[in-house]
Formats: C-alpha cells, sequence, structure tokens
C-alpha cells in the first residue's frame, strides 16, 4: 500500500535496467537504543520488548512506495496517475469480496488488529476476522487515494495528509513526523 515500502527492478526492451529504491526508513527520531531486543537467537531475534518494533505505531517507518511508484510512472509510464489509480480508487470505495487468503491473513493477526479500533472496525465483524465471501469496503482509504491521484504524492509527503498522519503518531505515541515524510 501507499504507507509500506519496496523496490522495484524494471527492464527495458532494450536490456537496461533500473532499480528502483522504495524501501522505508526509520523515522528522525529513531535510534539504535529506540527498541529493547529480546533476544540475540531465534526464535525471537529481531523481536523487541512488547513487540514494540512490530504492532502500533512505534513499529511503523517512514513509507517509500508511494514516491516510488510515482518515480517509475513518470519515468517509464505512459498513463496519467489518476488513471492509474483509478483501479485502487474502485476497489477501495465499491469493495471488494474478501478472498480466503486474506481471511485467513486476518485471522492470523487478528489479535493485533484489534487494538486498534478503525483497524479493527474493517477488518474485524463482532470481533471476528472477515469471513471469505464478505465485502470489505474502505471509503476512507478511497477518499485518500482520490486526493493522492489529484494532487500527486505531495498530498501525503508534504500536504495535509502528512500533517494529520504526523500529529496522529505524535497523538498514539508514534515516532514518525510531518518532517520525516517530507524528507
Amino acid at each position: 500500500g501507499i504507507f509500506g515500502g519496496g523496490t522495484a527492478v524494471i527492464r527495458t526492451a532494450d536490456g537496461h535496467a533500473t532499480v528502483i529504491d522504495g524501501l522505508s526508513t526509520a523515522p528522525h527520531a529513531c535510534t539504535p537504543e529506540t527498541f529493547t531486543p529480546v533476544a540475540d537467537t531465534w526464535p525471537d531475534y529481531m523481536e523487541a520488548e512488547g513487540r514494540e518494533n512490530s504492532v502500533g505505531y512505534r513499529a511503523v517507518a517512514v513509507p517509500g512506495n508511494l514516491q516510488a511508484w510515482c518515480e517509475i510512472l513518470d519515468e517509464f509510464g505512459t498513463l496519467p496517475l489518476a488513471t492509474v489509480m483509478g483501479a485502487a480508487i474502485r476497489h477501495a470505495e465499491q469493495g471488494f469480496t474478501v478472498t480466503p487468503y486474506l481471511s485467513a491473513c486476518i485471522e492470523e493477526k487478528a489479535a493485533d488488529l484489534a487494538l486498534d479500533p478503525e483497524i479493527s472496525a474493517l477488518f474485524l465483524r463482532d470481533g471476528k476476522p472477515l469471513p471469505a465471501g464478505s465485502r470489505l469496503v474502505q471509503a476512507d482509504y478511497a477518499a485518500t487515494l482520490k486526493s493522492i491521484a489529484a494532487a500527486g504524492p505531495e498530498v501525503l509527503y508534504t500536504g495535509a495528509l502528512g500533517r494529520q498522519i504526523g500529529a496522529a503518531f505524535a497523538a498514539a505515541g508514534g515516532y514518525i513526523t510531518a518532517d520525516d515524510l517530507a524528507r
């Protein structure tokens, strides 16, 4: 999603390869001491006390996906951003049928999802994971995607949405700030 991170390897017809780095980065406030490790060996290697590096606002890194996708579109694409985002907007606004795979993923993380009222309202019904075959509508996400389609990634990185996210993270004890997004 737009608040994630990843990479893309693009190989053009002439054999030229380009790597676009859209990986997430640590917020500026984070240091090597931000999380306290549980263990230096498996199975708890990379886990922090209280699972703070895995669940909740403190676990979220500064997203790079949206910027990378827009860079790819600018460099290699032929369609406008609004057209490319059209299907995602439609699926978020009108909903889509939950697949067995998605239902299983929700079930696997149900306890974590239940920790956030807004997330649980989307993915849990009466405290139970959305079953396969049910419809998932994400109207707020559709509105966010529409604003990005109209104005570009700046909506997230330097605009009103970025400021709202920074304020929400500050209120919830997270590390991401509007300045992190702008960087």
